[in-house]
This record gives C-alpha cells, sequence and structure tokens, in this order.
C-alpha cells in the first residue's frame, strides 16, 4: 500500500525476503548467561555507539555476552575500539569474525535478545531488516526501533520491545527487562 500510493501506476511486486528456517533454529534452551546478539555490519548508522552506551548500563546490573554476528564498518572502527576500551566492554564482547550466513542461525539460536538499533533515517524507517525475521525464527526477544516498519512487527506479533535508538538508557532498559 505505501508504495502504491507514492506511485499508483507503478506495478508493485512483493518479494519475500525471509529466512530459510532449516539454517535459523529455534532453540529453547538458552545458555544461563543473558546473550544479545546483532547480525549483520556494525556502523553509525546501526546504532553502534549506541548499542554500546546501552551495554555499558547493562554491566552495572546484569552479566552478559554481546556477539556481534559481521563486521564493524572501517569508518567506525576506531571509535568502537576506542569506546569498547573507555566503557570496559572488551570481555563482554564476542566477535566471531567473518562467517557464512548459514552459520549465523546456529550462533543466533544460542542468544536471548536480537537487537536492531538503526538509527532513524528514511531506509531504516521504511524497511525491515532481514535480521529481525532471523532472529524471530531463533526464538529470540529483539529490541527495534520506535516509528518504523520493525516496531510494526513487533507488536503485531509481541515479539520484542520497541525504542527509542538514539537514546543508550531505553535500550539499556529494554535488554534488562
Amino acid at each position: 500500500r505505501t508504495f502504491k500510493g507514492l506511485s499508483p501506476k507503478t506495478p508493485v511486486e512483493v518479494l519475500h525476503n525471509s529466512p530459510i528456517l532449516e539454517y535459523f533454529p529455534y532453540n529453547e534452551e538458552k545458555p544461563a548467561i543473558l546473550t544479545i546478539i546483532h547480525e549483520g555490519s556494525l556502523g553509525y548508522e546501526r546504532g553502534v555507539m549506541q548499542i554500546l552506551r546501552s551495554l555499558s548500563l547493562v554491566a552495572q546490573k546484569v552479566n552478559f555476552k554481546f556477539i556481534i554476528l559481521g563486521t564493524i564498518r572501517d569508518n567506525a572502527r576506531p571509535a568502537f575500539d576506542e569506546e569498547v576500551e573507555r566503557l570496559g566492554l572488551k570481555p563482554f564482547i564476542d566477535m566471531p569474525g567473518e562467517l557464512p550466513w548459514t552459520e549465523f542461525g546456529r550462533i543466533q539460536a544460542t542468544g536471548h535478545i536480537g537487537l536492531i538499533c538503526s538509527q532513524p533515517i528514511p531506509n531504516h524507517l521504511l524497511s525491515l531488516s532481514n535480521k529481525l525475521y532471523t532472529y524471530m525464527a531463533c526464538g529470540l526477544a529483539v529490541v527495534g526501533m520506535k516509528d518504523s516498519e520493525t516496531e510494526k512487527i513487533i507488536k503485531r506479533y509481541n515479539c520484542g520491545i520497541s525504542v527509542d535508538a538514539t537514546n543508550p538508557e531505553e535500550i539499556a532498559n529494554a535488554i534488562i527487562y
């Protein structure tokens, strides 16, 4: 409806871009330590600094592990390393490095929470992230961005909490909850 409204005479085709469930298993047996997942490259536009600042707040209340399934974007890497060091987050972060996408689900299935903290730019507000569906397939609670298409799915399927992704305190409170 959104795209037909933008250009009523242009044909619109729905393409399903959902995970192959065999690669993203649902796992009821979760580790004792809270495990937080971020799938995909992580940079400024995907909330890298907000996530790190929120994790420093989480660390004050809960023991956790943060797994990044992907890379830190080159332009954000120096600031990421500096912030991890400054906030004392190194012991909490696991970055398995570049893996085939067929391995992501096996690791995600060990998690409790999947993060989608993209910053509020039009592309992130008006589109759906693939990671939303892989998180859901693996049974992760989703912490996603308010006022977005992602929030609509989170609310409709009661699969997580929507937050102001620019606010580390809101992200931290959702993770702790």
